[in-house]
């Protein structure tokens, strides 16, 4: 008997020894982060500095650097770590518009690991404990949450990492969370891309995020939420004439 409740108590071990060493990696990508100065390397001031330098590094290895590129973009966008930003301005200053391949697969690829660590190390668990409470939203979710997100991911004041979490929270599918991820950071990745290629003419950030800039993803956002709202007035008025 005691066999059996050992063996039936494993996978549930297993799990909850998995969410704790995951938690502890990213807890230790956030030390290495601070203490070996690389929060000190992903900032506007080093890329200006550093430019003409990394410019050759990748001229002289190509595919290297955009393998290491990729890779270490994956791993900041998946531990939630400060930086995706710095690294779409770099990918244009590193190899121009065809950065924006780069980006968006990365990017998506690391959200999406975000998006998958937080429903295994919380999300699931979530769902199992708040079920009934959560029922209104996940219908809600169900039906619109692609929008949303999509929405979201144009938003510029949303945090990209914070919406990662988020979503893995919810029961939005995973498929429908990359399509939403992909074409919803298209507009800014163009955008930062295009900024990171100017780089040697720009002496601030503020020239990147200038008010008409916001002023144009706001709009946008605000633009792609108008099929949802208006699907749900349309929803509500058809119920109103079934009950008459």
């Amino acid at each position: 008997m005691q066999d059996k409740k050992t063996i039936a108590k494993n996978p549930l071990t297993t799990a909850l020894a998995l969410r704790i060493l995951i938690i502890l990696l990213i807890f230790a990508a956030f030390v290495a982060y601070y203490t070996t100065g690389l929060n000190q390397i992903l900032t506007f001031e080093y890329l200006k500095d550093q430019r003409e330098a990394l410019i050759e590094t990748v001229n002289n290895n190509y595919i290297l650097s955009v393998i290491i590129y990729i890779l270490a973009y994956i791993i900041i966008v998946a531990t939630s770590l400060p930086g995706a930003g710095f690294m779409t301005l770099a990918g244009g200053m590193l190899f121009g518009m065809v950065g924006v391949l780069y980006v968006i697969f990365a990017a998506t690829l690391g959200a999406t690991v975000a998006f998958l660590v937080a429903r295994f190390v919380l999300g699931d668990s979530l769902q199992k404990r708040f079920d009934k409470q959560l029922a209104r939203l996940n219908k809600q979710i169900d039906e619109n949450g692609p929008n949303y997100l999509f929405s979201l991911r144009l938003f510029p004041f949303f945090p990209f990492w914070l919406l990662n979490l988020l979503s893995g929270l919810t029961k939005i599918p995973t498929s429908k969370y990359i399509l939403a991820t992909a074409s919803g950071i298209i507009p800014g990745t163009f955008a930062y891309v295009y900024t990171g290629t100017q780089l040697s003419r720009i002496d601030s950030l503020r020239e990147i995020i200038s008010p008409g800039v916001i002023s144009a993803f706001v709009l946008v956002a605000l633009v792609s939420f108008l099929p949802g709202i208006i699907k749900k007035q349309l929803d509500k008025r058809k119920v109103v004439i079934k009950t008459k």
